[in-house]
């Protein structure tokens, strides 16, 4: 798998561009897929969620696994 990812920080967006060669019978063919992702702040999120009803609590661990630099967890219930 190959992944190449470029940030857009003004706009506030990532594009990942991703290439896999899964395997088809006994030859390999090539994928590609781009993902396209809107950077939120956590506050941005939890007001969202708090807006349309939800309790919200933030994460900064998943059990044993903390969350690397830039990502969060988010719990939220109605």
């Amino acid at each position: 798998m190959l992944v190449q990812a470029q940030e857009n920080q003004q706009q506030k967006q990532l594009t990942r561009w991703i290439t896999t060669f899964p395997q088809v019978g006994e030859l390999y063919c090539r994928d590609r897929e781009v993902h396209y992702l809107q950077l939120l702040e956590r506050s941005e999120i939890i007001a969202e969620l708090n807006n349309i009803g939800f309790q919200v609590q933030a994460l900064e661990s998943y059990g044993k696994l903390t969350f690397s630099v830039g990502n969060i967890g988010i719990f939220a219930q109605k």
